[in-house]
């Protein structure tokens, strides 16, 4: 139950991935981050919850659990841990990314129309194993 180690990041680097997630409103654009894993069971997703903060849903249609954090709460928890434990895998480019797009909406430059395009821009390079990583350093 002690989770403050490597497990959850590689546990991550199999089952999770980090979204950027950019609502339209009438008046407005929302900007989401997730860090989301989905399991058959939940009683990891438990312990994980636990430890981020976060919620717990079910999907029915594919019998299946998922953590998932939009909090900027748990987000920070996320952020906290992945610094210290890092992923192996290309997850941690996603996870840069997403990281990246948390401190331009913690410094409230989302609010602007480059702060917005920047985070758009991040949004659409994740997934992509490209040379956009060395500007994340």
């Amino acid at each position: 139950k002690d989770l403050k180690n490597h497990w959850i990041a590689g546990f991550s680097d199999a089952d999770a991935s980090f979204q950027i997630k950019i609502i339209n409103r009438i008046n407005r654009v929302e900007v989401r981050l997730n860090f989301q894993i989905d399991q058959k069971k939940d009683n990891i997703l438990l312990l994980i919850k636990d430890f981020f903060g976060g919620n717990i849903g079910y999907r029915k249609t594919q019998e299946t659990y998922y953590y998932g954090s939009i909090s900027f709460g748990s987000a920070k928890n996320v952020i906290n841990y992945f610094d210290h434990f890092h992923l192996l895998s290309s997850k941690h480019i996603n996870y840069l990314k997403w990281r990246k797009a948390y401190i331009i909406i913690q410094n409230k430059d989302h609010l602007t129309e480059d702060g917005l395009n920047k985070i758009i821009k991040l949004k659409s390079t994740m997934n992509n194993l490209n040379n956009t990583t060395n500007s994340l350093r």
